[in-house]
C-alpha cells in the first residue's frame, strides 16, 4: 500500500467512534494482563471488543542462582520473575 500510495496527497482520517481498540496477547488474542509480557502484546482495533483475558500466561517468582523454587533461604537479589 505504501508504494501504491507514494505519490498521492496525505489525509488525516478520523477514527468512527464504533471502531474501537484494545491490547491483546500476540499469543491468545485475548485481552493482555499484567503477566503478558510487553514484547508479546499488541494494540489493534476491533467493531467487537474482546472480553476475554489472557489465561495462558503467569508471572511466577524463581530463584536465579539454581532457576528453581524461591524458598526461605534465596537471597532477595537472587528472586527474578
Amino acid at each position: 500500500m505504501e508504494i501504491a500510495h507514494k505519490n498521492l496527497p496525505k489525509e488525516s482520517f478520523t477514527k468512527p467512534e464504533s471502531v474501537l481498540s484494545a491490547t491483546i496477547s500476540q499469543i491468545s488474542g485475548r485481552l493482555a494482563t499484567e503477566s503478558t509480557p510487553d514484547k508479546l502484546k499488541i494494540t489493534s482495533i476491533f467493531a467487537v471488543k474482546p472480553t476475554e483475558y489472557e489465561g495462558a500466561l503467569e508471572a511466577v517468582e524463581v530463584d536465579s542462582l539454581c532457576n528453581g523454587k524461591v524458598t526461605s533461604n534465596t537471597p532477595p537479589e537472587a528472586i527474578k520473575k
